[in-house]
């Protein structure tokens, strides 16, 4: 009777490992993962995910990198990802840089928003150049 089409949660990063970070947690420091981060607590610092999920209570002040943000809660800082989302209850008071960045209506934004700088093109090959012609020399003094 009740089924669902479309799943909004973000595909989980590497081996699919989901690491929830729980309401009642409170975090200050550095956080790494190759996976997924669930945030429901609060962290103050800098945090680094392939996924960075903020949930409804979670709260995160600092720097962010990550390839795919989706944000219901509160974030405050800098977030630096290749995927931005934020849902209609997020509060966001961050300078972003992103390659996508999708806004629900009702999300409070207040910030910097800017995309990543474009790799640096490769540049031609350099023409073959071409051999220097032999000049004759000045004949030597003999004394």
């Amino acid at each position: 009777m009740f089924s669902k089409t479309h799943d909004d949660r973000p595909a989980t990063g590497r081996g699919g490992q989901v690491s929830v970070l729980a309401p009642d947690l409170v975090i200050t420091g550095v956080i790494a993962s190759e996976g997924t981060i669930e945030l429901h607590g609060n962290v103050d610092g800098e945090l680094a995910a392939a996924t960075l999920v903020v949930g409804n209570e979670g709260r995160m002040k600092g720097k962010v990198q990550a390839g795919q943000v989706d944000v219901r809660g509160e974030m405050d800082g800098s977030v630096s990802c290749g995927s931005l989302t934020l849902r209609a209850a997020a509060r966001l008071h961050a300078d972003c840089q992103s390659s996508r960045l999708v806004i629900e209506s009702g999300a409070e934004v207040e910030g910097r928003f800017a995309r990543p700088p474009a790799p640096p093109q490769a540049a031609p090959p350099a023409a073959p150049r071409a051999p220097e012609p032999d000049l004759p020399q000045a004949p030597e003094d003999n004394l």
